[in-house]
């Protein structure tokens, strides 16, 4: 929490950097003593990853946690170990793993997008509108704009 952003901010602004990367440091140290094997797949500084006028309404920071085995506990070497409930994968958490349904854009049945992304998602409907994704945003439209005009016009 941020002095002058945050209602009980405590970090100097002139901190913030050097703290978001020493948690990010410390939650990649974070491991299953069972197995030894890392908990965290991606620690994401979300105001590295966007820009935009509402970036400091988002979180600081956001972990992607491995789910490919089951463990509940983590140890730090900062900090020892915790043993927590059993992670469930119903838990509202995201995964990396999603499906798309479209229909209109001149896509096929079973169309394999490549490697398509959250991020894909904004530029894929500016471009269905008829509007160029503006520089800054990241991600792609997933259907190329003739099949969108082509499906306009016949469909």
């Amino acid at each position: 929490m941020v002095e002058g952003r945050d209602r009980h901010g405590l970090i100097p602004p002139a901190n913030y950097e050097k703290c978001c990367d020493a948690i990010a440091e410390e939650l990649y140290k974070l491991c299953d003593p069972v197995s030894g094997c890392s908990v965290v797949l991606r620690v994401s500084l979300l105001h590295r990853e966007f820009e935009g006028p509402h970036t400091d309404d988002l979180p600081d920071i956001a972990v992607l946690w491995d789910q490919s085995f089951a463990w509940d506990q983590i140890e730090s070497p900062a900090l020892g170990r915790l043993k927590i409930r059993m992670q469930d994968n119903r838990s509202g958490s995201h995964t990396p793993h999603g499906f798309l349904l479209a229909r209109g854009y001149g896509e096929s049945p079973g169309q394999d997008l490549g490697r398509a992304t959250l991020y894909d998602v904004a530029p894929t409907v500016l471009s269905a509108a008829g509007i160029d994704p503006p520089d800054a945003m990241r991600g792609r439209p997933l259907f190329s704009q003739g099949s969108l005009i082509s499906e306009a016009v016949t469909g």
